[in-house]
């Protein structure tokens, strides 16, 4: 692993990131804590390493500590897991070194992720995650921040997979009605959604907020889709200019507008029939004529 100290810089919860989430191992015959404070992608990171500014505290004898670096396949560009010696620690460590190799091309999308505590990583460890698009090899370029994220272990991503985009299934609905659509991915990027009948594109939502991993949003079926009509809702990462991943898609069948009245399940539905009474006075009863009886 290579680790290098510039720097040291030593921070107070109120300059972390976002609230520290403890780490503290507690349990019978442990006695070290380790918590996350800050993080951000070192000056020097780019598409050959994917080292990390972090905020550390723990105290007591912590016992390990790992990097991973992935692409979006999941594929591992660099990892390592290691004895620790941040032991009762607290400041910020400038430049934790995250291997990458190969070299990575410009624009790949990189996670880059670090823990400190146990091995295998429990409630007890902390960790640090950052996902960035990439540029350049000399530390020259200019990095694309997507999603930052520290905490106890199982509050962060831990592989840049989650950026790649997925689609839910899509209720079908009618002519006129919009269509709700909703996935996952794009941290920090935002996405295009868009209704597609074939090649034609019917509706666009553009600028779809996925800061947090997730995105939903609605489009229009237009008034004058024939039902029956196979439609498909399509979502990609970035702008819909630029789109920044592969399209995922769900398709769906157009529906009939339904005229008959929806109930309950517990009523009943019972057919009325109408009868026209002309207007005017009414008509004379007619008498009742009696058939005589014969007895022989």
């Amino acid at each position: 692993m290579r680790r290098s100290i510039r720097t040291i810089i030593s921070v107070s919860i109120g300059a972390a990131l976002a609230l520290p989430i403890m780490a503290s191992a507690s349990g019978a015959g442990v006695s070290w804590t380790a918590e996350a404070t800050s993080v951000a992608l070192n000056e020097d990171a780019d598409c050959s390493n994917g080292d990390l500014d972090m905020g550390i505290r723990t105290t007591g004898d912590v016992p390990r500590e790992a990097g991973v670096t992935t692409d979006v396949t999941g594929a591992v560009l660099g990892d390592f897991d290691q004895n620790t010696t941040f032991d009762d620690y607290d400041s910020t460590f400038i430049g934790y070194g995250q291997p990458i190799s190969p070299d990575q091309a410009d624009g790949t999308v990189i996670g880059t992720w670090a823990y400190i505590g146990a091995t295998p990583p429990d409630a007890n460890t902390a960790e640090w995650f950052v996902l960035y698009r990439c540029e350049g090899t000399d530390g020259t370029g200019t990095q694309d921040v997507l999603f930052e994220c520290f905490g106890a272990f199982g509050t962060c991503p831990t592989s840049a997979e989650v950026w790649v985009p997925t689609i839910d299934a899509v209720t079908p609905v009618v002519p006129g009605a919009d269509v709700e659509a909703s996935g996952t991915g794009c941290y920090g990027d935002g996405g295009v959604a868009r209704l597609k009948d074939g090649d034609t594109v019917l509706a666009t939502a553009d600028g779809i907020d996925a800061s947090d991993g997730s995105w939903s949003t609605t489009l229009t079926v237009p008034d004058d889709v024939a039902p029956g009509t196979e439609l498909t809702v399509e979502f990609l990462c970035g702008p819909d200019a630029e789109p920044t991943s592969e399209a995922v898609a769900s398709q769906f069948v157009v529906q009939t507008p339904d005229t008959t009245p929806v109930t309950d399940d517990s009523s009943t539905t019972t057919e009325s029939t109408t009868t026209t009474v002309p207007s005017g006075p009414a008509p004379a009863a007619q008498p009742t004529v009696a058939q005589p009886t014969f007895t022989g």
